[in-house]
């Protein structure tokens, strides 16, 4: 109830309590997870949308970045408001950013101008930049678990490896066409273990890597038929499972144990990406069943996901259950 537009990116504290969110008026809000109250809010953080942010380590700072004037990202103690440094070097729209996981804290920035740029701080100050993304979107740079390197992936179907220290080059994986490359724009990274990290891109796939044999060692697909809306445009694991994002608003998930080269995944989480039209409650299972203006048909159980019942061509207008709840009529 905090937000009054819409939210464009959220991160959670260290210490798990707290959590901070921003909206398209920049305006940030620090909340309590549990009753989700209000601890602090910060208004007119920057002068334009925020797309990224995250925590210290240590749960002081709040460093975030996207859209604006002349600043396009920050560090601040956020309890406080106070800058923690200058960001500079960036030219257009920022499109991902990262904080390594432990002291001394170094940052990473890339966006729209295809430069991949190095901050060392407390306060941040600009130390290098990486261009081999130049005349590309640089669409997701992430530090490794241990700090020690990170990588960065774009529209150019490159992914860099760097060293975590000073943001030299290791080595450019996927630079040319071969056989387990991407096809299309790279998306998002994430890192699986210091050893391996994940990539999704718009040609459908998610794809492992190995850093010490510097190929794909890995691809899963998200259904069996490839359309448009399965292109993957976002990839996350908490080291049990891999969750990625597709166009169509589904979150395909992975089970790393018994992971294998081309499986489907083993279950998915589907819900509305259209106004909902209609909400019916089932009193003899306890669940509730769902439809929307393009077609969807959802039922929700009382515990779990929930359930595809159908997909029509056309806006759904209302439903209703027949007396004794067996059928389901839809107009």
């Amino acid at each position: 109830n905090m937000h009054r537009y819409q939210v464009t990116s959220l991160c959670f504290h260290p210490e798990g309590k707290l959590a901070a969110s921003a909206d398209i008026h920049q305006n940030i809000y620090i909340w309590y997870i549990d009753d989700c109250t209000d601890k602090k809010k910060i208004e007119n953080a920057m002068a334009g949308k925020i797309i990224g942010m995250d925590f210290t380590e240590d749960g002081t700072k709040l460093f975030f970045y996207g859209e604006g004037k002349k600043t396009l990202a920050r560090c601040i103690n956020w309890d406080t408001n106070s800058n923690c440094g200058e960001f500079t070097n960036n030219s257009r729209r920022l499109l991902t950013g990262d904080l390594t996981k432990k002291k001394p804290y170094y940052a990473i920035l890339g966006g729209e101008d295809g430069f991949v740029n190095f901050y060392k701080g407390p306060p941040f100050k600009y130390v290098h930049m990486q261009k081999e993304h130049q005349g590309n979107f640089v669409t997701c740079a992430k530090f490794s678990p241990d700090s020690t390197k990170f990588v960065s992936v774009g529209f150019d179907k490159k992914i860099v490896l760097y060293n975590g220290a000073d943001a030299n080059i290791i080595d450019t994986i996927a630079k040319e066409k071969q056989e387990g490359n991407h096809t299309m724009a790279i998306i998002s990274c994430c890192w699986l273990d210091n050893d391996r990290f994940i990539t999704a891109s718009l040609d459908k796939t998610i794809k492992i890597w190995s850093v010490a044999e510097k190929k794909c060692t890995m691809t899963l697909k998200p259904a069996e038929k490839l359309g448009i809306p399965n292109m993957m445009c976002g990839v996350a694991t908490n080291g049990k499972v891999i969750c990625a994002l597709t166009l169509n608003g589904i979150i395909n998930i992975w089970n790393l144990e018994g992971l294998t080269d081309g499986k489907l995944p083993d279950y998915t989480i589907d819900g509305h990406q259209a106004p909902i039209t209609k909400l019916l409650y089932v009193k003899s299972t306890k669940e509730v069943i769902s439809s929307d203006s393009n077609g969807k048909v959802l039922l929700w159980p009382e515990n779990g996901f929930p359930k595809l019942v159908t997909q029509k061509d056309k806006k759904i207008v209302t439903m209703a259950l027949s007396n004794d709840e067996s059928l389901l009529y839809i107009v």
